[in-house]
């Protein structure tokens, strides 16, 4: 437990008193977390230890020495001095308390001690009053000097981000709400990058601190210690071990009246700029962020700056604040700033909204005196953006602007590769441009000071990208229009715009080609368009529903443009449809608004559910008869009729209640007619447009809709529902459960009798049983349904029921989403369904070994997604696998490279046990693999005989494991058949869909080996550990570091029940020839390396040797499984950087290098 402050004093009975004294006084009125030996040393417990572990720094917090001195201390200093010397170790600050002069200089000398004369007479001691006082002063100073440093520091960053134009000072009080009883004014700004929430915040604190009482703490991620360790060491400076910062807050901000600080309030406000761009929300070191976090809003006022799409990801409801979405500035107010800001008139200025986002508004302030005139159209905007930015600073070389435009060009074509925003970069990635290299980081640096670019560390690596999505977009949109093969470049990339970026760069390519008057260009782009719609259905097409939503996208945000080319396309004659089922159609393309114009119902479906009520200018009369054919053109008629209610007016309303009612007249006829469709009358009831104009008509309607039986049930129900807000004294209809089966059922075909499977219904349906879930229960065919639902061709239905899946538990559940997440081209929508179903499915297992099991499930999805280069799903599973919030009471280990799978004490294992059994039967996939190894035919040399685990079991400090004979060249088959076809051992086997739930987490085995992965540690003080490069030459990760090394059990090792130490042992002395008799073993934990899914033991050697004298022998031995090795402390910070792969030398590692590292920390510190 890390401890604050730690009373040294006398135990002679004359003043051993004092000891409690001083604890009582220290915690409970300064709120410091103090230790006692008499207190916090059991009798059983090794005493030197203890003493040992209280005076430990722990991060951030080194605990101050409060020693007591007295003349018994004096007389009698041994345990004192051996605590002193234990602090001067650590460095920790003393606080010396004196009842006699000279007493404690005696005990540890005159340097940087801090005393307090508590002189007494007549041998009367105790903690006077004068005494509190100065103790209380010594104690609390460093956090005081913590808080006035931050407050120059919050001064200087706010006097850093504030432009030279303030946008928002009469208006703060509407982003930050004042305090109320109920809350302490905590908020979170939420908005797209470049929109000013920096610069916001900034202002409020620029406010702030002419008080003089308030202490703004600033946490932003500008550097790469920060993006790890800022907030939880901040945390821990201003409260570290205590038991409530909220108290420690109130103890600042209303001092007691007899306090040292009385009458001077210290109001802490906390800023955490830019959430989005920390570590990884999951990031293991950062312990727990969201929180932190939490627990920095219940002590004081907190204001957040975050992308919105992070928040909503990450964050929404799981942090206790308010949230405040920043709008574009108002255009009167974007007027005013520019006539008084540049040389232009407000006409000239304010033709493009672009200049209403403060990110772009404040560019303009600051450069527009250099622009021989202001761009009047978007586009154009940021083409003259593209020339500031890329021009050299004052103070630097020509080729330094050559520089930052490649820089950022070649940032852009990453991008426009992966269509990602954030790519990862570094110097590496830019090796072909040799000319470039030296400029390398001088250009980086300045374009992340000037905030042109942002960066994030990730588990994943460093991903970069500019401030605002339009200015990327600008980057990617300039390299499609420089191509030689413009049409071709912009075909090929409606090939690839399902992918993430993809919609938005489509949506600026129109904006682009649009204001440069490239129509033609544009039409073709529709063109494109179309085909993607015609073949939306086509499953063996890659990403084709996918690739229909990003168009659906782009057609809403950029309607106005698109207007003419929609309209001229729905008036064209009716094609037929492609056959999904016909390979032959795959390459053909029906829609086009080439003369003579056709249209498809799956083509005029979308553009229906994209039209909006047009621009002011627009015929809207045209547009109306235009919908109004199309209802009598197509078969599928929902999305028209919702476009028709968008208008408000008579008009529409006449054309929708004549269709209703030619509806109702042709149900009389027996049988139905062909264009009989009372499924479609379910948009109509639903059509609030409907509701605008004629009362007495629409009550009407909806009574014949809802008394008629031959109408679905969904229809009748929703019609009632509209009734019920026309009449409250209309009762309600209940959803039963039958209701929801008929409408979750996928139709392939327009000949079955359901001819509506609409993804808005889906939607509907999984959101009603996910928010009645804990209300009512559901069946399992429900359940199964949903799974089934998970095949539905639209993406947002399929986000819904993923989120649905969530509240059902078990593996079928959990694989359903872990297939669905894997499917090749899924939609961000999907993607992010899957990953919240999937977290709360693992917060809701009950056991720790569950949750670890699912956890390292989410990571061999994640390695599996990396591989077939799904990068985004990759890092959305690495972060939620290792989410903090489903960690909080577990004590497991896992990394992106292998998992902990045993609850194992900090400390290890006292016992060990193992059995091998030859009458176990392989399992299905050691079968399987058998199997397929003998039918290679390959002659493989055996070696000698190896071993694999069939059972693992732990009791307390007790490990038992079950052996079974294997070969060398089964387990190589193996793992070469994982590295080279993955997709075959996801599944328990092929064909099925049942996830793979290996040993001993699950009950599937493993055709690996047996493995010690071992971690060698010195004699020294501290210890030190040994890190071993294997050889190039190895058969698996050739040259890759190892901390220490593995060795693989044979039979040499079964003697003395001993048999992992015995494993460890011989290794380390073949390997390094450090001999067996001067080490010893302590069995840690088992692990599963998720690359090869081999199972294997961690065990520490404690080698009775120096690190000099192990050196001296490493370098006798002549072994060509080692390349290199080296020896390094062990300190929290040097494990750290080999968890994180931040050692700048020892790269690269091998998979369970990080993992074994996390141990040792583990093992050392906790």
């Amino acid at each position: 437990m890390p401890y604050e402050v730690f009373i040294s004093y006398s135990r002679s009975e004359d003043v051993a008193h004092l000891g409690p004294e001083y604890k009582t006084f220290v915690e409970q009125y300064l709120r410091y977390l103090t230790f006692l030996d008499i207190d916090d040393i059991r009798a059983s417990e090794n005493w030197r230890d203890e003493i040992q572990a209280a005076l430990q720094p722990d991060g951030a917090v080194k605990p101050y020495v409060l020693l007591i001195a007295t003349p018994q201390a004096v007389e009698q200093p041994t345990n004192i001095t051996d605590e002193l010397r234990i602090a001067r170790e650590f460095d920790l600050p003393i606080v010396a308390v004196e009842y006699a002069p000279k007493l404690a200089r005696q005990l540890v000398g005159t340097n940087d001690i801090h005393f307090i004369e508590a002189h007494t007479e007549f041998s009367d001691y105790r903690l006077s009053r004068a005494t509190k006082r100065k103790l209380e002063h010594a104690l609390d100073s460093h956090v005081l000097q913590f808080l006035d440093e931050r407050r120059r520091h919050a001064r200087e960053w706010s006097n850093n981000q504030l432009p030279q134009t303030r946008f928002w000072d009469q208006s703060l009080d509407t982003y930050f709400p004042p305090p109320t009883d109920e809350r302490n004014g905590s908020v979170a700004l939420l908005a797209s990058g470049g929109s000013g929430k920096t610069v916001l915040t900034a202002t409020k604190i620029s406010q702030l601190l002419s008080d003089p009482s308030y202490y703004p703490v600033v946490i932003a991620p500008d550097r790469h210690h920060d993006l790890r360790a800022g907030c939880r060491s901040i945390l821990e400076q201003l409260h570290g071990a205590s038991t409530s910062l909220a108290e420690k807050c109130e103890y600042w901000r209303n001092p007691p009246t007899d306090s040292h600080l009385a009458g001077r309030s210290r109001r802490i406000v906390f800023v955490v700029d830019g959430l989005d761009r920390f570590a990884d929300p999951a990031d293991p070191n950062q312990e727990g962020l969201r929180t932190t976090l939490n627990t920095l809003a219940d002590a004081a006022p907190i204001y957040i700056t975050c992308r919105k799409e992070v928040w909503d990801a990450w964050y929404q409801g799981k942090v206790s604040v308010e949230t405040c979405e920043i709008e574009n500035l108002p255009r009167d107010q974007v007027i005013g700033l520019l006539d008084a800001h540049t040389r232009f008139k407000s006409d000239e200025t304010v033709a493009s909204p672009i200049v209403s986002i403060p990110f772009f508004l404040d560019l303009a302030i600051r450069h527009s005196q250099n622009w021989p005139n202001f761009p009047n159209t978007e586009y154009k905007f940021l083409a003259q953006v593209w020339n500031t930015i890329t021009q050299p600073s004052d103070d630097s070389s020509d080729h330094e602007g050559d520089g930052r435009s490649w820089l950022l060009e070649a940032i852009g074509e990453q991008q426009l590769n992966q269509l990602s925003y954030e790519v990862e970069v570094g110097p590496k990635w830019f090796s072909e441009k040799q000319g470039y290299l030296t400029e390398y980081a001088t250009v980086l640096t300045r374009l992340l000071d000037e905030g042109v670019l942002t960066v994030r560390s990730s588990l994943g690596g460093r991903l970069m990208r500019q401030r605002h999505d339009l200015l990327d977009n600008h980057v990617m949109v300039r390299s499609v229009l420089a191509s030689n093969e413009r049409s071709a470049a912009i075909a090929e990339l409606c090939e690839r715009c399902g992918k993430d970026c993809g919609w938005s760069l489509l949506s600026s390519l129109v904006q682009a080609l649009h204001e440069l008057g490239e129509y033609d260009e544009l039409a073709k782009l529709f063109d494109n368009f179309l085909a993607i719609l015609d073949h939306k259905k086509f499953k063996n097409i890659d990403s084709a529903m996918t690739k229909s939503w990003a168009v659906t996208h782009v057609l809403k945000a950029k309607f106005e443009l698109l207007f003419p080319f929609m309209l001229e396309a729905l008036e064209g004659q009716r094609a037929d449809s492609l056959d999904p089922e016909d390979d032959s159609h795959v390459a053909l393309v029906r829609s086009t608004i080439r003369k003579p114009t056709y249209i498809t119902q799956e083509a005029a479906s979308t553009l229906g559910s994209a039209f909006a009520v047009p621009p002011e200018g627009i015929d809207s009369e045209k547009s109306i008869h235009v919908l109004k054919s199309c209802l009598n053109k197509f078969t599928y008629r929902g999305r028209f009729i919702e476009a028709l209610a968008r208008f408000s007016s008579a008009e529409a309303f006449e054309v929708l209640t004549q269709y209703a009612n030619e509806q109702l007249a042709l149900l009389k006829h027996s049988p139905p007619t062909k264009n009989s469709d009372p499924r479609s009358l379910l948009y109509l009831v639903q059509a609030s447009g409907l509701l605008l104009w004629d009362f007495d008509k629409t009550s009407d309607l909806l009574n014949r809709i809802r008394f008629q039986p031959e109408i679905p049930a969904i229809v009748r129900r929703v019609a009632t529902e509209a009734l019920h807000r026309l009449d409250p004294r209309v009762e309600l209809l209940p959803r039963t459960e039958e209701e929801i089966l008929e409408e979750l059922e996928l139709y392939e075909t327009p000949k079955e009798k359901k001819q509506y499977t609409d993804w808005r219904i889906v939607t509907d349906y999984a959101r009603y049983i996910r928010s009645t879930f804990a209300e009512r229960s559901y069946s399992s065919a429900i359940r199964d349904r949903l799974v089934e639902m998970l095949n539905h061709d639209q993406n947002f239905a399929r986000r819904e029921v993923a989120l649905a899946l969530s509240n059902f538990t078990g593996p079928k559940m959990r694989d359903a989403l872990l297939n669905e997440i894997l499917e090749e081209g899924i939609p961000s929508e999907v993607r992010q369904g899957c990953l919240q179903g999937l977290r709360d499915q693992l917060l809701r297992l009950p056991a720790s070994e569950e949750r670890q099991l699912y956890r390292l499930l989410l990571l061999r999805a994640s390695l599996f997604a990396k591989a077939r280069g799904q990068i985004v799903t990759s890092r959305g599973l690495l972060e939620l696998s290792t989410d903090e919030s489903a960690l909080e009471t577990d004590l497991w280990i896992a990394d992106s490279q292998a998992v902990e799978v045993v609850d194992a004490p900090p400390r290890g294992f006292s016992e060990e046990e193992v059995n091998i059994d030859h009458s176990l039967k392989p399992g299905d996939l050691v079968a399987r693999c058998i199997d397929e190894h003998l039918a290679s035919g390959r002659d493989v040399e055996n070696w000698e005989q190896k071993y694999r685990f069939t059972s693992i079991k732990c009791a307390g400090q007790r490990f038992v494991a079950t052996l079974a004979e294997t070969t060398w060249s089964l387990a190589q088959h193996f793992h070469e058949a994982l590295r080279l076809t993955p997709e075959k051992w996801l599944h328990t086997m092929e064909g099925s869909k049942d996830w793979i739930e290996p040993l001993p987490l699950g009950a599937c085995q493993l055709p690996g080996l047996a493995v010690v992965h071992a971690i060698a540690v010195t004699a020294d003080q501290p210890p030190r550990t040994l890190l071993a490069r294997r050889s190039q030459k190895s058969e698996y990760a050739p040259g890759h570091w190892s901390l220490s090394f593995e060795e693989q059990l044979t039979d040499r090792d079964f003697h003395a029940q001993a048999t992992f130490k015995n494993c460890a042992l011989r290794g380390l002395e073949e390997e390094f020839g450090i001999p067996a008799h001067e080490c010893s073993f302590t069995l840690l934990t088992a692990l599963q390396e998720l690359n090869i899914m081999n199972l294997g033991v961690v065990g520490l050697v404690s080698i009775a040797l120096t690190a000099k004298e192990c050196e001296k022998i490493i370098r006798e031995q002549s072994n060509w499984e080692i390349d290199d090795f080296e020896f390094i402390e062990v300190t929290k910070t040097s494990l750290s950087e080999i968890s994180f792969a931040d050692h700048q030398t020892l790269t690269p590692l091998h998979p369970t290098t990080s993992l074994r590292a996390r141990i040792l920390e583990r093992f050392f510190y906790r």
